[in-house]
Order: structure tokens, then sequence, then C-alpha cells
């Protein structure tokens, strides 16, 4: 992971990007994800949504359960709105009719990083119907606080690292963002780590830095400025990899079983929304304005 990498970075996407083709010469695609899948080949989506579901059942730590729920929406992440409506159309319902208990996991751990779909409403009628809560349900529901959100700026202006760290019940979690302000401001990888890990993760910055001759200084944020950064650096990436980026079908994790990127990212963008509303504007794409 290098926060420090300076322009952009071909992107390789765990999504499934559906562009919108030239009627006059697009030939059919078949595309293979969740929200299609629903609709082509529903017995086939819901054998794999159980494996998921059976996974979930057997974890205990209520970040695992948002880790897979994250790649399960980056999975069909269209772009923009797109998303609320492949997931309330597509996934979700052929989640929810299976009626069992790992329909009802999956349901909750994507209401519990995409609250602007209907899973959760799905996951309340099924558990009004007599399906059994998971046993996480309870540590899911406690509530998230940031710890601490800190810029790392460098003298040239060319590029930018946020780390954040957040709590749930006594355990803390954080994300290291890379920012190339050379391109659009864009985010260039997303590194999560423990809680216990924050010494390291500090290190990581101040090294990387070093390594490309970069010297950062650290500073303290506020809760909005550092959303409204985050933010930027994640719809500017999200732009530049629905232009750019070739589909690939990975499930949301590398070969270390660490979240990568597009998983990171959902995940992420669900802290953003535990922070105040920033009071200025969302930046518009390609102003790279740097960290300000």
């Amino acid at each position: 992971m290098s926060p420090v990498s300076r322009g952009r970075k071909k992107a390789k996407s765990s999504r499934i990007i559906r562009r919108v083709p030239d009627p006059a010469t697009a030939v059919p695609d078949v595309c293979d994800c969740p929200a299609c899948r629903a609709g082509s080949d529903p017995e086939a989506l819901a054998a794999d949504l159980a494996v998921t579901g059976a996974d979930l059942l057997a974890v205990e730590d209520p970040l695992t359960v948002e880790m897979l729920g994250s790649s399960l929406v980056a999975s069909v992440d269209v772009g923009g709105e797109g998303l609320v409506e492949a997931l309330s159309e597509g996934l979700i319902p052929a989640v929810a009719a299976t009626s069992t208990p790992e329909s009802l996991a999956v349901l909750l751990a994507i209401a519990a990083v995409e609250n602007r779909a209907t899973a959760g409403a799905e996951a309340q009628r099924l558990r009004e119907a007599g399906v059994p809560d998971p046993g996480w349900v309870e540590a899911l529901s406690d509530p998230v606080k940031p710890e601490i959100l800190r810029l790392y700026r460098e003298p040239t202006g060319e590029s930018a690292v946020l780390l954040g760290t957040f709590a749930r019940a006594g355990q803390s979690h954080g994300f290291v963002i890379g920012i190339s302000h050379l391109d659009c401001d864009a985010a260039t990888d997303i590194l999560m780590f423990p809680g216990e890990s924050l010494e390291q993760a500090e290190q990581l910055v101040v090294e990387d830095g070093q390594r490309s001759g970069i010297t950062f200084t650290a500073e303290d944020m506020e809760p909005a400025d550092f959303r409204w950064q985050a933010d930027r650096a994640l719809t500017a990436r999200a732009v530049h990899d629905w232009e750019d980026s070739v589909p690939d079908t990975g499930d949301g994790f590398d070969e270390n079983g660490q979240p990568d990127y597009y998983t990171s990212a959902v995940l992420l963008r669900a802290r953003l929304r535990v922070l105040p509303e920033p009071t200025r504007p969302p930046a518009p794409h390609g102003s790279s304005a740097g960290p300000a």
C-alpha cells in the first residue's frame, strides 16, 4: 500500500461496473454481478448467498460482519444512485425470498453499511416472521464513534494522507487513505488496520513518505472537515473508476484475506456517515483544490 502514490493508477476493480452502451454498436454482455444474477439465475444466486450467510452466522465480530456486507455492496456498485436501485430491486429481494437465518444475516450485514437501500426493512420483515437473529445483532447495534481524525500534509501539495480511527464497544479500527492532489484529489489506496496497530499505521505513513522524499506534517481535523476530505477523495476515485476500470469479479478481499479498495471504501463511507455533515458543499470534480 502506498499512500503517497503519484498520478493515476489503473484501477483494478472488484465491482461489476455497467456502462451505458452505444445502442448502435453495443453487443450484449453477460453480467455476473449479484444484482443481475438475481433476475437471470436466482437459484445460483441463492446458493452463493447461502454460503455467505453461513459465514456470517459463524462469526462473532461485528466488524467482520460489516466487511462481508461491504464486499456484497461493492460487488453490485454501478455508480451513483444506481447502487441503491441495484440493491433494492435485485440483490435484496432475491436474498429476502429465501427467508432463512442465512438470508437474514446477509440482509443485516448489507443494512449495516448501506442504509439507503431496503435491506433493513426486509430484515425486519423476516424477523417479524420468526426468523431468528444472528448472535452478533446486539454487538452490531452498538454505536460507532470517531477517535483520531488526522491529515498528513506534505510541502509540495501533490499528495496527502488521511488517517481515521473509530471505536465500537471498546474495540477500535482505522483507515489510512492515500490521496493524489495531482489526480483530482482522488483516493489512491485505503488500508484498514486494527486499533492496536495505530502506531504501526502512523509509522507506515511517515516511512512511505520518506521513501518518496516527502516529509509529512500531521494535524488533527474537525470531524466535519475529515468527512469532507474523505468524501471528496472517494467520490473522485469512483468517477475515475467509472471511466477507466475493467470489470473484475474478485470477492472483495485480497490474497491475504484483507479487504480490497472497494470493500474498504464502502465501509469507510459507512463510517463517514457517523460524522457531522460538512457545512461546505461537495468539491466539484476535477477542481484539484488540494488539502483545503
